[in-house]
């Protein structure tokens, strides 16, 4: 079965772009984390609003939070931390 090609374009108004990235936002946030219980994996999913507002979506397993914020010590303390 063949499926349809779809095409993409950008919606019309900041109005229509906001209300389906809102939409939207809630829908990712669950499927990152379903993605994660089902592999098991850490997952880190950064999403832009239409305004350039980012949004972070963690998986079930919140271990890459921890290894940003012990990176972000690593560098503000140079490579003598260890």
């Amino acid at each position: 079965m063949v499926r349809p090609r779809i095409t993409l374009e950008k919606l019309n108004g900041e109005l229509s772009r906001t209300q389906y990235y809102m939409h939207n936002k809630s829908i990712v946030s669950t499927k990152v984390r379903e993605m994660s219980v089902l592999t098991g994996s850490d997952i880190f999913f950064l999403q832009f609003s239409p305004s350039g507002i980012p949004s972070l979506h963690l998986g079930q397993h919140r271990q890459v939070l921890l290894r940003l914020q012990i990176g972000r010590v690593r560098d503000s303390f140079g490579s003598d931390f260890k």
